[in-house]
This record gives C-alpha cells, structure tokens and sequence, in this order.
C-alpha cells in the first residue's frame, strides 16, 4: 500500500489560497510491519527503507487508535533509526503548518529537525529537543530561541507554523502559543525524527499543509518580545521587534509594554521602515517580580491610524522569574 499527498483545495481557505495537506495516524499499516516500503513520503536518512534505520508500527502507545511509530537510542551516537517525512517539494515563502502527537516517556528524550534543502543533511532550518519535561527550539545558530515545558509520559500536541515571508515562527503545545521567533532560515524541505542517546518516544498524527500569503496594504506586527532577563529583584530592559508585514513603508508607531500592572510606552517618529523591515525598539526598564505574569508586548498608532490586520498587533509572554537563594544574587 503507498500513501500519497491528498491535495485539496479547502473551504474557507480562499483568502489565503491553496493548500497542500498530508496526515498519516498509522492506523492503516500493519502492527510490525516497516514504514518506508509502503509510504511514497516517509522514507529514511539514507534513503533505504526497510532496515534499523527505518521505524516499524507500534501499539504499544498511540493517540489516536491504534497505531504510531517509536523511536529509542542508547547509543551515544544515537540511531539507528533515521525517519524522514518529505514535504514533497522545497516551500520558501507562505505559511507552512507542521503538527503531530508526541509522547516522550519519563526522563527520557525526543528530538526531530525540519531540513531547509531538498537535498538532506545540506541544511537544517530547526531543531527540536525534549528533554525529561523541557523542550528547547534553536535553528542551528541561535540556541533557546524557544525554552517551555512539556508534560511527561502524556501524549501532547506540537504545532510549529512558519509565515516564511515574513521570516516569523511559532510554536504551540496543545493549541496554546509558547514562543515567537525570528528564524534564520526560512525554507522547508523535509521533516526528521532521530533518536539521540537515551531517547525514547512515540510519534502519531503527522501532518502539514502549505497556504499562500498576500502582505497587506499597512501592516504592523510584533515579531518578538525579549523581556531582558528572568530573575525576580532584577531590574531589566525589554525589547520588542517590530517587522513591517506589509506594503506600505511604515514611519512611525506606538508600542507597550505592559507587566504587574504597569504599562511601559515608546512613541517612534521619524523612520522608514520598508516592506519586511524590522525595527528593535528599546524600552524603558522594569523590576521583575516574584511569581508567574504575563508580559504584554502591542503595536498600535501605525502611521498615525490603525492598521489592516490587528491579528499580529500583540504578542503575551509568560514568564516566572527565578527567586534567588538568600544572600545570592
């Protein structure tokens, strides 16, 4: 049996054109049987199915029933199982949305790379760690560009949606937003799940899809928000990128900055900011305090008025600053 691309054009997706949608839940192979020889998508590093390098079905976890893929390493290499999900084609501008269900066993890890090239192991556009309850994101360049939690032993939703015109992207657990961020390559190819040493995980519900995206006439948006440091008592210097998401060149704008209540206010004049441009705007210091807050980052007062998509206008950061020892800094 081969499973193919389903191609569709979806409804409700007409302002943002069409869509390249895949999912597989594993649920139609047999249980042991190997991945790559019945899959014209999943294939391996090497390109040879049917082998250690390639993942066999799995019923022992699955979060939709029955069936997922399993990955577990002790060698301090990691391996030998090296899966690949081609997205069957290189995308670099649009909206690329990648999903799937992970359940990483406790104290165990888990990790996957999204490729930036077609040809594989020539660029990676993301990396993916979890780690006994923390996952991590950096693009090979930038370590932490996201740090979070996620539950153990308990199967949960990851979301990972790349505006790559914009060079804008998030991630999600179980629907809700936990980090934003500017990414140093901004093409997609292939996804790969890799067991490094001591990883054990199970992966269900694999899908992405691919839409167009039209920048609009005037457009605004918080790109990033960097609170500045994460120590309670501390006194720290946010910055907030803002990126001009439209046509129209941006000269000038508002943004807050609001925490425990207070809120923190740069008025910008004077700049050209062009189409896909970004802006760092400073703002004034705030004292961190004990316990978990939203950090709420808005653009607002674009070009003296208001802008065409008030969607990407905010951006929420939680953050639960770290209270030192007594006597420490």
């Amino acid at each position: 049996m081969k499973k193919i691309f389903l191609l569709s054009t979806m409804i409700g997706l007409s302002l943002t054109g069409f869509s390249q949608l895949f999912s597989d839940n594993f649920d139609s192979y047999a249980v042991g049987s190997y991945l790559g020889p019945q899959s014209l998508t999943w294939s391996t590093w090497s390109g040879t199915e049917g082998n250690a390098e390639d993942a066999t079905i799995n019923n022992m976890q699955s979060s939709s029933p029955s069936n997922s893929i399993y990955f577990a390493s002790t060698a301090a290499n990691g391996g030998p199982q090296d899966v690949v999900l081609k997205f069957g084609q290189l995308y670099n501008s649009g909206i690329f949305t990648l999903q799937k269900k992970l359940y990483v066993n406790t104290g165990k890890k888990g990790y996957y790379n999204i490729q930036g090239a077609l040809t594989i192991g020539n660029l990676w556009a993301l990396n993916v760690n979890l780690a006994s309850g923390n996952l991590t994101i950096d693009d090979g360049a930038t370590a932490n560009l996201v740090s979070t939690n996620y539950p153990e032993a308990t199967w949960f939703e990851l979301r990972i949606v790349a505006n790559l015109t914009l060079k804008v992207w998030k991630a999600y657990i179980d629907g809700v937003l936990v980090g934003t961020w500017t990414n140093g390559v901004n093409s997609v190819a292939s996804t790969d799940f890799f067991p490094i040493q001591n990883s054990q995980f199970y992966v269900d519900d694999v899908s992405f899809d691919h839409q167009t995206y039209t920048l609009q006439n005037l457009n605004a948006m918080v790109s990033q928000l960097n609170v500045g440091g994460n120590i309670a008592g501390q006194n720290v210097t946010p910055s907030v990128s803002i990126k001009n998401a439209g046509v129209t060149a941006i000269t000038s704008f508002k943004v807050d900055v609001t925490y425990n209540g207070t809120t923190y206010t740069q008025n910008i004049t004077g700049v050209n900011l062009a189409s896909l441009a970004t802006y760092n705007v400073t703002m004034p210091s705030m004292l961190l305090i004990a316990g978990s807050q939203n950090v709420v980052a808005t653009v607002y007062d674009i070009n003296g008025g208001v802008d065409n998509d008030l969607s990407d206008n905010v951006m929420t950061q939680s953050i639960n600053p770290v209270v030192p020892a007594a006597g420490k800094m």
